[in-house]
């Protein structure tokens, strides 16, 4: 697998699957060296992995310096970044994490976008990011402008 990011990210897949939290950590901390030259999703999604086998092992303080460095921040006006940042934060909040005021900047940069409806799973995320960082008033246009567009659509 060598430096392939995609093969590595596959087998880091395996090894959270199977339970082998501390196997998956150290595997993708062996290959993080060569994500360097990855897209924006590939590196930020290998560093959201391996955050996430922080939070498996609760080492809360490693999960939220991988998402200040490494998670969120590379290409915040990227949509697959905003909701690695959004699905990270909000699993950490499930665990009882402290993300302090961290939502508050991840939705500032989702907010011009709640019209787009690219895909529900994006609606979903962004949605979930303005309601968490108060900003409810921009979550109600995109359940209007979904429901509309379903209504036409019968």
């Amino acid at each position: 697998m060598g430096d392939d990011p995609w093969a590595q990210h596959a087998v880091c897949h395996v090894y959270d699957c199977t339970g082998q939290i501390d196997r998956g950590a150290s595997w993708m901390e062996s290959h993080s060296n060569s994500w360097s030259e990855c897209n924006s999703f590939m590196y930020t999604h290998n560093w959201w992995h391996l955050a996430l086998f922080y939070l498996d092992r609760e080492q809360s303080s490693d999960v939220l310096k991988l998402f200040d460095e490494r998670v969120w921040g590379v290409c915040k006006d990227y949509s697959e970044d905003q909701m690695g940042a959004t699905s990270l934060l909000w699993r950490c909040e499930l665990r009882q994490v402290d993300v302090a005021d961290r939502w508050l900047d991840l939705s500032d940069y989702i907010a011009p976008r709640v019209r787009e409806h690219l895909h529900p799973f994006i609606d979903m995320h962004y949605a979930y990011a303005l309601a968490r960082s108060g900003k409810t008033e921009r979550v109600r246009p995109m359940a209007v402008c979904t429901h509309h567009h379903q209504s036409r659509a019968n």
